[in-house]
C-alpha cells in the first residue's frame, strides 16, 4: 500500500516538474509539436496514476486517509488544470484533443500514428521519453545512497530502529525497481553503463537488507534467552536502597528494548509505603519515567543516610546473655551484610 503510494506520489512530481519545466519554456520553444509532445508526457504520467488507484482502492476501505481526503480527486483536478494550462497555447487548428482526462486500461496499446511526424521526430520522442526515465532513476539512485550513508548499524541497537531502518531503505529500492524495469523494455541491456550502476546499487541493497535483518533476529534471539531476574520489593528503606537500584538499573533502566512508560509502570509496581506514597501522584508515561526515577534517587541515594541506617541495624542487635555459636554467627552475619 505504501509502495503504491509512493509511486503514485512520483507521478505527481512528474506531472508538477513537468508544468514547472513548460512554464520556463520560451515563446520560441513552444512549437505545436513541443507542446504536444508534453501533453503526451503529462498523458503518461496521468494513467500510471490512474492505473496505481485501481490497486490502491482494492487494499484501503472508505475510511482511509486516502479516501476521505480525496487525494484522486485532487490530482485528477490539477492534471485536468495543467491539461488545459498546455493546451492553451497551442494554435487554433490544433486545439483538438480533449480536455478531460484520457483514462486508458494498463495493457492498452496505442494504434499505428497517423501523424506526419517523420521517422527521425519519433525516435526523438521516443528518445526524449527514455533520457527523461534516465535522469528520474539517477535521482532515485542519490537519494537511495544517501539513506544508505544514514544508516550506521552500529548506532542502531533498539528492533524498532533497525526496523524503521529496513522500511525506509526498501521503499528508495522499490521505487528503483518499478522504474528499471520500465527502463529494461525499453533499453534491453544496450545501455552498459546504467546497468552496471544499477547492478551496484542492488548488490548494496541485498548486503544492508541481509545485515539488517541478521541484527534483528539476533537482538530479539537475544532477549528471548536472556534469563528473566526478579527484582525485590523496595519500601522506602536506606538500607534497601543500593541493592535495589542497581538491580533495577541494570534490568530496567538500561533496558534500550522497554519503552520509558513500561519502565515506569515496572517501578511502580516494585515500590511499597514511603517509596510509593512519593511518585503516586504521577501517572504513567513516557515524560513521567525520569521524574519518578530522579525523585526516588533524590531521596534514598544519600549516602550519609544510608550509613546510618546501617549503623542503626548494627546497634539494635541484641546483646547476647552467653556466648553461644548461633549468637556469634548471627551477629557475624549481620554485620558482614552490612559492610557489603
Amino acid at each position: 500500500m505504501e509502495d503504491l503510494q509512493a509511486n503514485q506520489q512520483q507521478m505527481v512530481s512528474g506531472m508538477e516538474q513537468l508544468l514547472s519545466n513548460f512554464k520556463k519554456d520560451g515563446a520560441d520553444r513552444r512549437t505545436a509539436a513541443h507542446i504536444k509532445k508534453r501533453l503526451e508526457t503529462l498523458d503518461t504520467y496521468w494513467q500510471e496514476f490512474h492505473n496505481l488507484h485501481l490497486q490502491v482502492r482494492e487494499l484501503c476501505d472508505e475510511n482511509h486517509s486516502y479516501i476521505v481526503q480525496n487525494q484522486y480527486g485532487q490530482v485528477l483536478d490539477f492534471y485536468t488544470k495543467t491539461k488545459d494550462y498546455i493546451q492553451s497555447f497551442l494554435p487554433t487548428e490544433d486545439k483538438s484533443r480533449p480536455s478531460t482526462p484520457i483514462i486508458k486500461p494498463s495493457n492498452f496499446n496505442p494504434p499505428p500514428s497517423t501523424s506526419s511526424a517523420t521517422p527521425r521526430q519519433v525516435d526523438r520522442s521516443i528518445n526524449s521519453k527514455l533520457d527523461e526515465m534516465l535522469r528520474k532513476q539517477s535521482s532515485n539512485f542519490r537519494a537511495f545512497k544517501r539513506t544508505l550513508a544514514n544508516i550506521d548499524l552500529d548506532l542502531l541497537t533498539d528492533n524498532w530502529e533497525l526496523e524503521d531502518a529496513l522500511k525506509t531503505l526498501s521503499v528508495r529500492w522499490n521505487r528503483i525497481d518499478s522504474l528499471h524495469w520500465e527502463l529494461d523494455s525499453e533499453l534491453e541491456g544496450t545501455n552498459v553503463a546504467y546497468e552496471q550502476e544499477f547492478s551496484v546499487h542492488e548488490r548494496s541493497f541485498s548486503d544492508i537488507k541481509k545485515a539488517i535483518n541478521k541484527k534483528i533476529w539476533s537482538t530479539a534471539h537475544q532477549e528471548q534467552f536472556t534469563p528473566k531476574l526478579d527484582i525485590p520489593i523496595f519500601n522506602g528503606n536506606y538500607h534497601q536502597w543500593v541493592p535495589f537500584k542497581d538491580l533495577f538499573t541494570e534490568c530496567i533502566h538500561n533496558n534500550r528494548s522497554l519503552s520509558s512508560a513500561q519502565k515506569m509502570q515496572f517501578l511502580k509496581s516494585k515500590v511499597r509505603g514511603e517509596a510509593e506514597r512519593l511518585i503516586q501522584h504521577l501517572q504513567i508515561s513516557s515524560d513521567n519515567y525520569i521524574i519518578c526515577w530522579d525523585i526516588l534517587n533524590n531521596r534514598y541515594n544519600n549516602p550519609k543516610l544510608i550509613f546510618t541506617s546501617h549503623m542503626n541495624i548494627l546497634m539494635s542487635l541484641p546483646v547476647p546473655h552467653q556466648a553461644s555459636v548461633t549468637n556469634i554467627k548471627k551477629i557475624h552475619d549481620t554485620t558482614q551484610e552490612l559492610l557489603m
